[in-house]
């Protein structure tokens, strides 16, 4: 990178923030809707039909019913996740405990296992 990189950068920056000024004085502008549609929607364009209605609506019970099961599920996960780990954080400070109590005994620590090593404490 050179100084002129810089330079560009402060002038594209000052750019942006010139038009943000101008644009938050001014407001948003008033976008015109597309040609064909109609301002004003009429309640015939909103009505749907009952049979569509209730299907729709099974559906949306059927759905909010399946969330509500996998939320279930992965709550139950992550509290057995949670006891899981502090099992193992467990399991970590007893190997620790032990190979310390070996090694004031004079005797070789056992290894600790690889898998346990992302729960060390230490």
């Amino acid at each position: 990178m050179d100084a002129s990189s810089g330079l560009w950068g402060a002038v594209v920056a000052a750019i942006g923030l010139l038009s943000l000024l101008v644009t938050g004085r001014r407001g948003p502008r008033e976008v015109p809707p597309p040609a064909g549609t109609a301002q004003d929607p009429t309640p015939e364009q909103l009505q749907v039909s009952p049979a569509i209605w209730k299907d729709m609506r099974g559906e949306i019970r059927e759905l909010r019913t399946k969330v509500d099961h996998l939320t279930d599920v992965v709550e139950q996960g992550s509290t057995r996740e949670r006891s899981l780990r502090e099992h193992l954080r467990m399991a970590m400070k007893v190997i620790r405990r032990a190979n310390r109590r070996l090694r004031a005994a004079g005797q070789p620590e056992e290894p600790v296992p690889v898998e346990l090593i992302p729960y060390s404490l230490d």
